[in-house]
């Protein structure tokens, strides 16, 4: 068994680095948290628990204990270098006021220093439905994208909230027909 108690995540999102890989999870709680660690190499010369090599953080903004709506089960993350090369973590999800949110940080050589809320959290954020689906992907190179998709109501039409990296202007849009296909 694994030292590493993890109060029975109901959602978990992974990233890897150059660094680093990452294991984010939504705790029973309601506590969003992280594993930190290199379970790939180290686990190919040890013949011990592999994830004894990951540390445990819960994720904190200004020493305030960052959690997710309790009707939710979602999260996702995403890691991209910005235009300086600088490693770029996202986190997304439903937060305790069913708003879509997003916290990030940027990677140190010693991992993830303090995070801050996103963009996509200014101005109080996305209204949602607490149990909306939540995904995320990242489009690298000149003009980068970053993509949230979410939903906001239970069972409704798809919508994707998008912004050019290195920029704080989102843009929302619905993703029509995707049930069609």
């Amino acid at each position: 068994m694994s030292s590493v108690d993890l109060k029975a995540p109901s959602s978990t999102a992974a990233v890897r680095t150059d660094r680093f890989s990452y294991v984010f999870f939504c705790r029973g709680d309601n506590r969003l948290g992280y594993l930190q660690g290199d379970l790939l190499s180290k686990a190919r010369t040890s013949k011990q628990d592999p994830f004894q090599y990951y540390a445990k953080s819960i994720i904190t903004e200004d020493s305030v204990t960052v959690e997710n709506h309790r009707e939710s089960t979602q999260i996702t993350a995403l890691s991209y270098k910005d235009g300086g090369g600088n490693t770029q973590v996202r986190v997304y999800f439903v937060d305790s006021n069913g708003k879509l949110a997003e916290i990030c940080t940027q990677e140190t050589a010693k991992g993830l220093p303090p995070w801050s809320w996103g963009s996509l959290s200014e101005g109080g954020g996305k209204a949602v439905t607490p149990k909306s689906m939540v995904s995320s992907t990242v489009s690298t190179g000149t003009n980068g994208r970053l993509s949230v998709f979410y939903q906001l109501e239970e069972g409704g039409r798809l919508r994707v909230a998008q912004v050019t990296t290195g920029t704080t202007a989102w843009n929302d849009y619905d993703v029509n027909n995707i049930w069609d296909a």
